[in-house]
């Protein structure tokens, strides 16, 4: 089976794009809110795991501990970008 395969082209689309900086603001503009309504220590990482996810993100890795050390989530946004979470102990 030795048939040609057309090279894979890169997808940057601008529609993609606008996408993508319009989920990733309102990402950040959810954990700011939570930073100036909790407090950035006081802000724990399963509500910014709530926040993202109402934000468009879905969750790739659900909240679990590193070590005893801090506490890891990734979420992965509508057009496939992958965002980590972290909350040290």
């Amino acid at each position: 089976m030795d048939r040609e395969v057309k090279p894979r082209r890169p997808y940057e689309g601008a529609a993609r794009q606008a996408r993508t900086r319009r989920t990733r603001a309102a990402v950040v503009e959810a954990a700011r809110s939570l930073f100036v309504e909790r407090g950035y220590a006081a802000t724990t990482i399963e509500a910014k795991l709530a926040d993202v996810t109402a934000a468009g993100a879905t969750v790739k890795e659900p909240v679990r501990d590193v070590g005893g050390v801090r506490l890891v989530a990734t979420v992965t946004d509508p057009d496939g970008n992958v965002l980590g979470l972290l909350q040290d102990r």
